[in-house]
C-alpha cells in the first residue's frame, strides 16, 4: 500500500497512484474508465466520504505506458490523515464487460514525509488496524500508526526478499542460452521485454512482440496448482513452422554481456476473487502478513521501547506466575515445533508466518 502525504498529488508527473491494467500475462490499454476517491477513517462509520467524484480517466493524457494510467487526485490539502481508496470501474474493448479495481492508500502527515510519502510502504491499513483491534480510533495517534507499520513493512521485505503489493520496475536479467527466463520477482503482468546489447551507437535494443513469449503468472487467476511466484518463468515460443522465433537472428536469452530488460508489475500478492475468470486481477497483500504487522503494531502501541520483553514475544513465553496461580504453556522456543525457523521478530508464533513467505535460498555448486 502506497501513501501521499497531504498536501501531494498524484499527477501524470508524480503518479502516486495508477491503475494497473493486465490481461494473463501483459499489462494491456483500457478503452476507458472512471474513479471516484473516498475516505475511511472512522472504523465506525458505516459509509465511506467521497473526496473527489467520479472522475473520467483520459486514456491519452493519462497514460503513461501500456497497461498504466495515472490517477489524478487534485488537491489534498483538506484531506484527513488516514486510510482512503480508489474505486476504478473500466472497460478493456468498446462494449466490453465492466471491471473493478481498488487501490488503497494512506495521506500521511507532510512534516512526517517529505518525500511526499513515496518511501511510504504499508502492509496494513490504519482503517484495518482500527476495525481489527489492534489500535483504539480516537486513542491511537494515526500518525504514530504510519511509522509503525512503514518501519514494520520494511522489516518484512527485508526479512522475506519480497514486496507484497504491486509495483512497476524494469529488471535487467541474464539468460542461459535457454527459451526459459526465469526470475525470483513474482510477475504480475509484463509491460514491454527487451533485448539489450551494446553497439557500436551505445545501448541498442529489440522490442519482443507479445505473442512471441509466455508469462506465467497462473497464481493470480487461482490456479492454485499452479503457483508461480517462488519462480516466476517467461517462456520463449516457437512459429507456425516448429522454429523458435530466435533463429531469425534474435537470440533469446542471452548470457554474457547481454541482458533481457522486463518492464511489468511484480509484487508477492495472493489471489483475488473473480467470479468471472477475467484474468485481470492484480492481487492483495497477504493476509497473514496484515495480521504479522498489526500484531507488531499493537505490541509497539503498548510499549514503543519494548520494556516488557514478555509482551513483545509472547510465543517465547514458557510460562507465567502470580502471588495465586502460575501457568505453563507449549509451543516454547525449545519445541520441535519452531525447529529450523530463523528469528525475525523474537515470537516464534510470527516468525513462522513470516518464514513462508521468504525468498527461496540460492544454492551454487562448485
Amino acid at each position: 500500500m502506497n501513501g501521499i502525504s497531504k498536501g501531494t498529488q498524484s499527477s501524470i508527473a508524480n503518479p502516486a497512484l495508477q491503475l494497473i491494467s493486465r490481461q494473463g500475462g501483459h499489462l494491456v490499454d483500457i478503452y476507458s474508465g472512471s474513479y471516484i476517491i473516498e475516505s475511511l477513517i472512522d472504523p465506525t462509520a458505516s459509509t465511506a466520504t467521497t473526496v473527489v467524484v467520479s472522475t473520467a480517466i483520459n486514456t491519452t493524457t493519462h497514460k503513461l505506458s501500456t497497461g498504466r494510467y495515472a490517477i489524478l487526485t487534485g488537491a489534498t490539502s483538506s484531506w484527513a490523515i488516514g486510510h482512503h481508496r480508489v474505486v476504478i470501474t473500466y472497460k478493456l474493448v468498446v462494449g466490453g464487460d465492466d471491471y473493478l479495481q481498488i487501490i488503497p492508500f494512506e495521506v500521511l502527515t507532510a512534516m512526517d514525509w517529505p518525500d511526499g510519502g513515496a518511501s511510504y510502504v504499508g502492509y496494513i491499513s490504519t482503517f484495518e488496524a482500527f476495525r481489527a483491534g489492534f489500535a483504539t480510533y480516537g486513542t491511537d495517534s494515526v500518525r504514530n500508526m504510519h511509522d509503525i507499520i512503514n518501519a514494520k513493512s520494511h522489516l518484512l521485505e527485508r526479512w522475506t526478499g519480497h514486496q507484497f503489493h504491486p509495483r512497476y520496475k524494469a529488471l535487467y536479467l541474464n539468460g542461459d542460452g535457454t527459451n526459459e527466463l526465469v526470475t525470483e520477482e513474482p510477475i504480475i503482468a509484463v509491460g514491454s521485454l527487451q533485448w539489450i546489447w551494446h553497439g557500436t551507437q551505445g545501448e541498442e535494443a529489440y522490442t519482443y512482440e507479445t505473442y512471441q513469449y509466455r508469462v506465467y503468472n497462473y497464481h493470480l487467476d487461482g490456479e492454485a496448482g499452479n503457483d508461480t511466484r517462488l519462480y516466476s518463468t517467461m517462456e520463449f515460443l516457437f512459429d507456425d513452422g516448429g522454429e523458435p522465433f530466435y533463429n531469425e537472428g534474435r537470440p533469446p536469452w542471452i548470457g554474457s554481456d547481454h541482458r533481457v530488460k522486463v518492464s511489468g508489475v511484480f509484487g508477492y500478492t495472493d489471489v483475488e476473487t473473480d467470479y468471472k475468470q477475467t484474468q485481470t486481477k492484480i492481487g492483495q497483500t497477504p493476509k497473514p502478513l496484515a495480521e504479522v504487522v498489526g500484531i507488531l503494531l499493537n505490541r509497539s502501541l503498548d510499549d514503543r521501547l519494548l520494556q516488557n520483553p514478555g509482551g513483545a514475544m509472547l510465543g517465547r513465553v514458557k510460562s507465567m506466575r502470580t502471588r495465586d496461580q502460575a501457568i505453563s504453556f507449549f509451543g516454547n522456543q525449545d519445541s520441535s515445533n519452531f525447529a529450523g525457523i530463523p528469528v525475525f521478530t523474537g515470537d516464534p508464533l510470527l516468525d513462522i508466518v513470516i518464514y513462508r513467505y521468504c525468498r527461496a535460498t540460492n544454492v551454487v555448486f562448485a
